[in-house]
């Protein structure tokens, strides 16, 4: 049986010496063919521009691109410094620090190029892209106690919040092949992460390369990458489309950086590449240490394998005895979780909910009008609602007596609205109802079916008095904020025109339930 074991062992010893020969053949044909040289058509041009040649760079799209100490460093800035040395010319490198503001300049020309771009249809109406040079996948990234594996279909069926870096190629995509998927974008991968690990926001769909690089800088622990997408952002070298010199140059120098090269800056931005044992300088030293050692190897492995099997065994048993205790625990951390749930639903709620009447609040209100101003929600009706007499009420009766009158106009606007109108309390006195795709014709029966809820409830402690203004968005050109403005207007053109009337009533209101307490006194 050792016998057998030990020619298996030389059969392949002998297999990986013949791989290692054909791997040095194919090494040397390689080295041959990468002898590639500008023209000189080529090289006069370059000569010609020296100096002249301004590539655009960002200052936060690590590990590609970023600054340290205000050097322009990363994997690009490695590349570029390769490329001046292969190329023979210094380039202009000019910096931004938004994204948006380097794409702008690449469209106006006031750049001849942009380190690492992903190449798309628009960009490539001005642009033209290399090779890509730097492999990069996209990802979703969600927080770890996000079970569910997502796709795209998910994403357009739900109401997630999902997250995209604005002018990445991503977008491009997305809206031609999900036109239903609804997203918002942040400036930087760095503000995408921290929203989504706070929970301000679900998903963010990113560069593996960049979100890696944030996760590792601003140390965040809760995210994970959820599922790979199947659109790619390989970054290329891309240049103003007038000078298709300049990307047949870089295309031939970046021909000229070895594998090793390439290794090389990889192994030094991005720690997880795993380099090539046939690359590594060690390798013929290590194996000729290997092949004169081969019969101390063997010996070793035997002794290894069973010393191995011993501990084997012994972590098997040590298993065994802790699966009992896992088992008494895994209630207990499946009850803690279901508390935490409850616990994180309750937050939620109290962060969106008027404690008082249990209406929605502003925040949550702002939320919703700017969701429905980015979808351009059309058509769309507010009505504004303003209490009358909380403050006399409070003055004269105590804040406990004005408490009852929020409760029951509350209780009043709910009941009148639709399943899927908002009602929120914005401020002391002030409500507001967010009717989507609600006419104006709708809203006035919103409103005329308030008035009479009011008219018709009992004085407790005062009667029910309400001052109300609309106004429907009819027109995409119209703001949410000029709707809002509208309704507050005609709020308060009631609220004036009712004044007399609503105030003599409340006034009669307080003297006939100080009337009756002060019988309720006497009679005492």
């Amino acid at each position: 049986m050792r016998e057998g074991w030990l020619i298996k062992t030389q059969k392949k010893v002998t297999i990986l010496l013949v791989i290692i020969l054909l791997m040095t053949l194919l090494g040397a044909c390689q080295k041959e063919s990468e002898s590639i040289f500008l023209t000189e058509e080529e090289q006069a041009w370059l000569t010609g521009q020296e100096g002249q040649i301004r590539i655009g760079y960002t200052t936060d799209y690590p590990p590609v691109e970023f600054q340290i100490a205000n050097d322009y460093v990363g994997i690009s800035a490695d590349y570029f410094k390769l490329l001046e040395v292969k190329l023979g010319t210094k380039f202009v490198m000019v910096e931004f620090d938004q994204w948006s503001d380097l794409m702008e300049a690449a469209r106006s020309k006031e750049i001849a190029g942009i380190t690492a771009a992903t190449k798309t249809p628009e960009r490539s109406k001005y642009l033209d892209f290399t090779v890509p040079y730097i492999m990069n996948p996209n990802v979703i990234i969600t927080r770890k106690n996000f079970s569910e594996k997502l796709t795209f279909e998910k994403l357009s069926s739900t109401s997630m919040d999902i997250l995209v870096i604005e002018e990445y190629s991503i977008i491009e995509d997305l809206e031609k092949n999900h036109p239903k998927l609804e997203f918002r974008t942040v400036p930087n991968t760095s503000d995408g992460l921290r929203l989504v690990a706070f929970g301000e926001a679900d998903a963010l769909i990113v560069e593996i390369m960049s979100a890696s690089a944030g996760i590792e800088q601003d140390k965040i622990t809760n995210l994970m990458v959820n599922t790979e997408i199947p659109y790619d952002s390989n970054l290329s070298i891309a240049t103003r489309n007038d000078w298709p010199m300049l990307s047949a140059i870089l295309n031939k120098g970046l021909a000229q950086i070895t594998e090793s090269e390439k290794q090389a800056i990889l192994n030094k931005w991005v720690p997880i590449q795993r380099k090539s044992i046939v690359e590594n300088r060690f390798f013929w030293i290590i194996l000729g240490t290997i092949l004169i050692g081969l019969s101390v190897i063997i010996v070793t492995v035997v002794a290894w394998n069973r010393l191995l099997q011993k501990a084997v065994l012994e972590k098997t048993e040590e298993l065994i005895n802790k699966n009992e205790q896992l088992k008494k625990t895994k209630k207990q951390l499946l009850e803690e979780i279901e508390e935490r749930k409850k616990s994180e639903a309750c937050i939620k709620f109290k962060s969106q909910h008027d404690e008082l009447t249990g209406l929605y609040n502003r925040a949550y209100y702002n939320e919703k009008l700017e969701q429905f101003e980015r979808t351009k929600k059309i058509p769309l009706s507010i009505i504004l609602a303003d209490l009358n007499g909380l403050k006399i009420t409070n003055d004269t009766l105590g804040h406990a007596m004005g408490d009852r009158l929020l409760i029951k106009i509350a209780d009043i606007l709910k009941s009148n609205c639709g399943e899927k109108d908002i009602v929120a309390r914005i401020g002391g006195d002030e409500f507001v109802v967010l009717m989507p795709d609600g006419t104006d014709q709708m809203a006035q029966s919103v409103c005329e079916k308030i008035k009479i809820a009011c008219d018709e409830s009992k004085m407790d402690p005062i009667k029910l008095s309400v001052a109300l203004g609309r106004s429907e968005r009819v027109d995409l050109k119209q703001s949410l904020e000029s709707v809002f403005k509208k309704a507050e207007d005609q709020m308060y053109e009631n609220k004036m025109q009712e004044s007399d009337s609503t105030y003599r009533g409340i006034l009669e209101s307080l003297k006939e339930m100080l009337k009756t307490n002060q019988n309720l006194q006497d009679i005492d």
